[in-house]
């Protein structure tokens, strides 16, 4: 039934790009999390094949852009930045459609007007489930405390991401099945920073995306169980945003690890090796990781 929901998957009028690239990779995870083999490639290519024909020479250029620079990341962000363009010029042709057509009287304003609450007012939420409001104005939306983010087993969600970072779990590195990449806000454990030339959305979990300024390898020490060794974090996201720092299952699962874990522990591996463990607080893992 997933194969099929991913051949089947389209982009819907109503979804922006970032939806519909969050969608896509949800379901190519999980395809992952079963034994599938999901390649970034494969799930570039299903990305440009459902987009609206008003893309159609952005697929071109990207076809025609170095192998080394086509990755999710730079993907997502042309696409962004395309969408941002489309809105421009919308917004414009809606302005001059605007100033042709004849001004309605005060009357017919304030009745449109009060339609228009009563419409807010009867709204119903997706995310929460209740009547009053739609899911942008959702008081669930806010970040919440850390007891009530433990909530989502596998997910940190929305609560992760904050205006500023945040001193406690600094040192703390969440796995996340819906984190991209790994990510970290401490700008100075970056071995060699490599920043972008311009920032780029980066998909947490479930369809929210915050900006990343750049990526490199972080050097740590890891526990296997019994012993410490040197090791390190590949291509890991610059996030200042971010309040915790995330430890993605997917880049781990594309290097070859395997994650097993149980109502204490979590356990990474490499045919049949420990590589490093976690430990689960509440219901989420964290991975026992010494910055060096």
């Amino acid at each position: 039934m997933l194969q099929q929901k991913w051949f089947k998957l389209t982009m819907q009028p109503s979804d922006d790009i970032a939806a519909h690239i969050a969608r896509l990779e949800d379901v190519a995870l999980r395809l992952k999390l079963m034994g599938e083999e999901i390649s970034d490639s494969m799930i570039m290519t299903k990305i440009l094949m459902t987009l609206p024909a008003s893309y159609s020479h952005i697929i071109s250029a990207w076809e025609s852009a170095p192998t080394t620079e086509r990755n999710l990341v730079n993907l997502t962000s042309r696409l962004t930045i395309e969408e941002s363009r489309h809105s421009g010029h919308r917004e414009e042709e809606s302005k001059a459609l605007a100033s042709k057509t004849p001004r309605k009287g005060k009357t017919q304003t304030q009745h449109e007007s009060k339609n228009s609450r009563d419409s807010l007012n009867k709204g119903k939420c997706y995310r929460c489930d209740k009547p009053g409001h739609w899911a942008k104005n959702c008081p669930d939306r806010k970040p919440k405390d850390d007891n009530d983010s433990t909530h989502r087993e596998g997910h940190i969600g929305e609560a992760l991401a904050s205006t500023t970072p945040a001193d406690t779990g600094a040192v703390i590195w969440y796995i996340d099945s819906g984190a991209s990449n790994h990510m970290s806000h401490h700008r100075d454990w970056f071995a060699d920073f490599v920043p972008f030339k311009k920032e780029m959305p980066v998909r947490v979990e479930d369809g929210v995306y915050i900006k990343t300024y750049g990526r490199e390898n972080i050097n740590i020490m890891a526990i296997n169980g019994s012993d410490w060794n040197c090791n390190y974090l590949s291509n890991v996201l610059y996030v200042p945003k971010l309040k915790y720092n995330l430890f993605s299952v997917g880049t781990a699962m594309d290097k070859g690890l395997e994650l097993q874990s149980d109502k204490t522990i979590c356990k990474l591996s490499k045919h049949g090796r420990a590589v490093a463990v976690g430990v689960r607080e509440k219901k989420l893992y964290s991975m026992q990781f010494e910055v060096m």
